[in-house]
C-alpha cells in the first residue's frame, strides 16, 4: 500500500455481498445523518484509467487513459459483460469524512426510455465515526447495448433533501458511459481494467494515468500512491 493509499481492510471489504448492496437503496442501512451537510456541488467523475489484463499476485501493470481506447468490442452484445468490483481506496485527505460516492450499474430494460433504466448500488463507500465504511467485492452480469454500451451513474452522496431512493441523501450525478463504437468523446468498453476516480473536492486534479500502476497484493487491486479515492472495476465476457 502506497503512503496515500487508504484501503479498507479484506474483513471489512468482505463485510458486504451483492444481495446486502443491491437492497441498500430500500434498506435504510445509511443514515442522512452519515453525509456531510452545506459542501459546494461538484461533478464527482474525475478520470478512468484502463489496464488491458490484471497484474498476478504481488505483482504489477502499468496503467493508461482509458479515453485511449479507440474502439469498443462489439462482442460485448451477445456475451453480455460479467462486471467486477475488484478494489477500493480512499484519498488519504478524506479518509472518515462524513461524505461519500456511489456506483451504480445502469440496467437496460426493453419497454423502457433509457432516463428510465433502473439501477442498483454496485458500489459504495462513506464515513463513519471517523472510519470508512464501504461494499464489499461484488460481481454481477450486464446487459449491453448497441445504442449505449455499458452505462453507469457517479453519485456524490452528502446529507440534504430527498434523492428519491429512500436515503435522504442528495446526490450529484455523473453519467459514466462505456460504448462500443469508434466515435470520439466517449469511454470505450474492452476487456480489462478500469480505475474510476472520484472528485470529492474542487482541489481534486485529474490523474496522469501514465504514472500510475495496478498492484495486486492478497487477491486485491489497488494503485499505490495515488491521492485521489477510486474503484476498480474489471469486464469480462459473460458467456
Amino acid at each position: 500500500m502506497g503512503s496515500h493509499d487508504y484501503l479498507l481492510p479484506r474483513r471489512d471489504f468482505l463485510r458486504l455481498g451483492s444481495v446486502a448492496v443491491a437492497g441498500l437503496a430500500a434498506s435504510g442501512v445509511f443514515s442522512p445523518a452519515l453525509f456531510a451537510a452545506n459542501e459546494p456541488a461538484i461533478v464527482p467523475l474525475l478520470s478512468v484509467g484502463y489496464a488491458p489484463i490484471a497484474p498476478a499476485n504481488n505483482g504489477t501493470v502499468r496503467l493508461d487513459y482509458a479515453s485511449s481506447l479507440i474502439a469498443g468490442d462489439p462482442a460485448f452484445l451477445s456475451k453480455m459483460a460479467k462486471v467486477t468490483i475488484e478494489g477500493y481506496a480512499r484519498g488519504r485527505k478524506y479518509q472518515g469524512n462524513l461524505s461519500g460516492t456511489a456506483l451504480d450499474a445502469i440496467y437496460p430494460v426493453h419497454g423502457y426510455t433509457p432516463d428510465k433504466y433502473p439501477h442498483f448500488w454496485a458500489f459504495f463507500y462513506a464515513g463513519q465515526n471517523g472510519e470508512e465504511r464501504a461494499s464489499g467485492p461484488l460481481r454481477f452480469t450486464l446487459p449491453v447495448t448497441s445504442n449505449n454500451g455499458a452505462q453507469f451513474l457517479v453519485r456524490r452522496l452528502k446529507s440534504g433533501a430527498d434523492s428519491g431512493n429512500g436515503q435522504g441523501a442528495t446526490p450529484e450525478r455523473s453519467l459514466l458511459s462505456f460504448s462500443l463504437g469508434v466515435e470520439s468523446g466517449s469511454l470505450k468498453l474492452q476487456r480489462g481494467v478500469y480505475v474510476i476516480a472520484f472528485r470529492e473536492s474542487g482541489s481534486d486534479d485529474a490523474p496522469n494515468w501514465a504514472g500510475y500502476t495496478l498492484r495486486r497484493t492478497n487477491g486485491m487491486l489497488t494503485v499505490p500512491n495515488a491521492p485521489f479515492s477510486y474503484v476498480i472495476v474489471s469486464f469480462a465476457y459473460a458467456k
